[in-house]
């Protein structure tokens, strides 16, 4: 069955037959025409001839001779065969020029995560929003085309020129916009092509991005300017060299430094941050407790680096492939200084009066655990720490205990072996729930060492997994085995 196209050719041909002599360089078009039509199978050769030069020269020859209709219906039948993106800019640009704006914005719109095609793509929908009276969404649009090409200066002039011509709002979501992708892509220049704002903070602002020429995912931090200051540039510099000396899988790895731009490429960790994932839902305790056993451990690594992170709160902890990881060592600090600097809400009070030390990332990391285990921060430390939403039992008295040491005020109190603290959780991640089964299994295991002899008995006596089975014997140690670590 013929097509709609292979019809109208032939009533064209018909008429011209019954109306005009024939003209041979239109009747020869036209068969080239048909010849064409018949290649747009729907199988590999088809394919591959919509995807070659000889395609686009056939469409330009029916453009030269006027003929664009034909032209038009030869693409919107091609892109049925092969809706390959290239397809879809041809098109939506004839349907531009055509004035059908809302047929070529949906061809667009699929064209913005394409890296060959994305800029051409927020060009063309900043001029159909324009077009249509909704200057905002232009602009909107105009920024991220930037994004892609912040050189362009024809987009930048169209931008300042629509920016000009609207009203000041508050929290436009246009403002925010150009404040960082494209700023952020002006301060970095072309080594790096900013995709994607990941979070902004204090300090600094960080982005996913691409290396120019290799296509590598990387994160790119750019730390804030302030006028005639040159704060930004230490900064870089200082987190590098801080994060340089402990390369370490749980540790985010710095690839490059630009500290006259005040700026550093990181690994970019694919799984989001800590404060992502909770905001989508409360983690579990196995994941908890996993996640914390592999952070103390790396903590312990840090301290004997002889350093401090002292900035320690969700944010900062990203995953990559499901894998916990420090990072934003922005105020580490040697054991020997101490600072104020910090996130006020996982400060320990030592860091609020500027006598920050190790001590004070046990205190921070405590809050951390409590919060995963919450579903919410916490404003309660040390010994006025509960959990709720674990069941009352040995594995809940111990994890109690143990993050009400960690948030202990005075931080001498704390946990001073991170090693045997992470051990400690692991010991409390195989404890049973209920107070039956710790009841039964603590009367198992003293059965045991009885067995074992008199001395084996009194050093089961004296191991801390003893005060978390019994509530007694708790009790009888004071209320907390925290002294021992």
């Amino acid at each position: 069955m013929l097509s709609l196209i292979d019809q109208w050719v032939d009533r064209l041909l018909s008429n011209n037959e019954k109306k005009t002599e024939p003209d041979p360089g239109l009747d020869q078009t036209l068969q080239t025409l048909r010849a064409y039509k018949r290649k747009l199978t729907k199988d590999q050769a088809g394919m591959d001839f919509v995807s070659s030069p000889a395609f686009l020269e056939v469409i330009e020859q029916l453009d030269a001779e006027g003929l664009t209709g034909l032209a038009d219906e030869l693409c919107a039948d091609a892109l049925l065969v092969h809706p390959n993106h290239s397809n879809k800019n041809i098109f939506g640009h004839r349907l531009l020029s055509r004035g059908r704006e809302k047929e070529a914005e949906n061809l667009f719109l699929q064209l913005t995560n394409d890296m060959t095609f994305a800029h051409g793509a927020f060009k063309n929908l900043a001029h159909i929003a324009e077009t249509s009276n909704a200057p905002h969404e232009a602009c909107l649009y105009l920024e991220k085309a930037l994004a892609w090409d912040f050189h362009d200066q024809e987009l930048q002039a169209s931008l300042k020129r629509l920016r000009k011509s609207l009203r000041p709002t508050k929290n436009r979501k246009s403002d925010y916009f150009l404040t960082s992708l494209v700023r952020g892509a002006r301060i970095v220049g072309e080594g790096y092509e900013l995709r994607k704002l990941l979070g902004r903070g204090g300090a600094a602002t960080v982005y996913q991005a691409l290396v120019s020429g290799t296509q590598q995912e990387v994160a790119v931090k750019v730390f804030h300017r302030s006028s005639g200051s040159t704060r930004h540039q230490e900064k870089a510099q200082r987190e590098a060299q801080f994060t340089a000396q402990l390369t370490h899988p749980h540790v985010v790895t710095i690839l490059d430094v630009n500290s006259e731009k005040g700026f550093l490429v990181m690994a970019f960790c694919e799984g989001g941050s800590l404060r992502d994932r909770l905001k989508q839902k409360k983690a579990s305790l196995a994941q908890t407790l996993d996640m914390a056993i592999v952070l103390l451990r790396t903590l312990a690594d840090i301290h004997e680096h002889g350093f401090a992170h002292l900035d320690i709160k969700p944010s900062n902890i990203l995953f990559h492939h499901g894998t916990p990881i420090f990072s934003d060592f922005g105020i580490a600090v040697t054991q020997e200084e101490g600072q104020q600097a910090g996130t006020q809400a996982y400060m320990a009070p030592e860091q609020k009066r500027g006598q920050a030390n190790r001590a004070s990332d046990v205190f921070a990391m405590g809050l951390v655990i409590t919060e995963c285990l919450l579903g919410h921060p916490t404003r309660h430390i040390g010994q006025n720490i509960q959990l709720p939403p674990v069941p009352k039992g040995p594995k809940r008295r111990a994890l109690e205990h143990l993050l009400r040491g960690m948030c202990d005020p005075e931080p001498t109190h704390r946990p001073q072996d991170l090693r045997e603290l992470a051990q400690r959780f692991m010991w409390a991640q195989a404890l049973p729930d209920s107070e039956a089964q710790g009841t039964v299994l603590l009367e198992q295991m003293r059965k045991w060492a009885l067995g074992m002899g008199t001395t084996t008995a009194k050093l089961l006596e004296k191991h801390p997994i003893v005060a978390y089975l019994s509530p007694v014997d708790l009790k009888h140690r004071g209320g907390s085995p925290q002294s021992e670590i």
